[in-house]
């Protein structure tokens, strides 16, 4: 139970790694040293801007010696000569609060992660792909990912050490008790492998590990528009149901994301026979050409894409669609944006992955 204090009052704020120690003073709103003075650097707002701060980390060359004090409320615990992140903490009213839960401090600029755990071994937030506002059939629009979940968003993620239990735990998904993609999977090599594939799409992952990615980063594997109990495949090709499908076809209005040509989306899209996936992000051509649904690259080609539509809501064995076709498959119709093709729920395999749509 905390216990209650009155004010005025001086709060110890930091006692970090590095050693260096600063008091509040609630009623003079600055801070001040262990003798009560206030310390050289100068009040709050003389503090340097947050882009100085960010530029270098603990441990730089020429640190000088000696305690500093923090910065600003809500800035990164102090270590001179600048505040900056001392094991993920963040300065409070309250003291130094560890880095972990969505809006605690992570980064070493101070920054917090706004929708997932942050990577404590390396003090950063985990990239997550940012949301395109699409049109859809019924008025407004609906958040669809700008692109594929890469490596590197998906390895960040696993740094976070999250936990097969509550939201992450999907339906038909009690016996995924890890989420690290597929080693013998990955062991084939036939997609990237080496040094340089860490913007490549995220695959050798089953349905179950893909949706619990996108719970974890505050979003959903697609589906339906609202709601989480899973699209029924008998409306995959429906885009006033569906919103992976009307973010690929335009509303229904395209059999490929930049138009009905097999040929032209084959090209532009990196399906069929391509060898490997390309990063993502880089197909600025494989997508929509019209007004509302222009931004979302690739939802055909590169890779196949699981979304939430399986054919149970409870059975591990369940099949899932995993649509959108893939740098590997033999024909561009698979490419289509109404093709169903399925896979079992505990499949994997280096051409299927996904991305995360909005949660509403």
């Amino acid at each position: 139970m905390r216990a209650s204090r009155a004010w005025p009052l001086v709060v110890a704020l930091v006692v970090g790694a590095s050693g260096c120690t600063a008091l509040f003073d609630p009623d003079r709103l600055s801070y001040v040293d262990d003798a009560g003075a206030t310390p050289d650097a100068g009040p709050r707002d003389a503090a340097p801007p947050v882009d100085a701060r960010a530029d270098a980390g603990p441990g730089d060359a020429g640190v000088d010696a000696g305690p500093t004090p923090c910065g600003q409320i809500g800035e990164a615990c102090c270590e001179a000569p600048r505040p900056a992140c001392v094991g993920g903490a963040n300065c409070t009213l309250e003291g130094c609060q560890p880095c972990g839960a969505p809006g605690q401090a992570c980064c070493d600029d101070g920054a917090a992660c706004a929708i997932t755990s942050c990577v404590t071994a390396r003090d950063i937030c985990p990239p997550v792909t940012e949301l395109v506002q699409v049109a859809v059939p019924a008025g407004g629009t609906y958040g669809v990912d700008a692109f594929e979940v890469s490596r590197v968003q998906y390895e960040s993620w696993l740094e976070t050490s999250p936990a097969p239990a509550g939201a992450l735990i999907g339906p038909g998904c009690a016996w995924n008790t890890d989420f690290t993609p597929d080693a013998g999977c990955v062991a084939a090599g036939f997609d990237c492998t080496g040094a340089g594939c860490a913007e490549r799409p995220q695959t050798c992952v089953d349905w179950c590990d893909a949706y619990a990615y996108c719970a974890a980063v505050g979003k959903r594997l697609c589906g339906r528009y609202s709601g989480d109990t899973g699209l029924p495949s008998s409306l995959f090709a429906d885009a006033a149901a569906s919103p992976w499908y009307n973010a690929c076809s335009s509303g229904g209005t395209y059999l490929f994301p930049p138009g009905d040509s097999g040929p032209v989306a084959d090209d532009a899209c990196n399906f069929t026979d391509r060898g490997a996936s390309v990063d993502v992000g880089s197909l600025t051509e494989c997508q929509s050409p019209e007004a509302g649904y222009e931004g979302v690259l690739a939802m055909t080609g590169n890779i196949r894409e699981w979304i939430h539509s399986c054919s149970s809501s409870t059975a591990m064995t369940a099949d899932c669609l995993a649509v959108g076709g893939a740098y590997l498959d033999n024909d561009w119709f698979e490419g289509q944006c109404n093709y169903p093709n399925t896979l079992p729920r505990t499949s994997t395999n280096a051409s299927t992955g996904f991305r995360c749509c909005e949660v509403r």
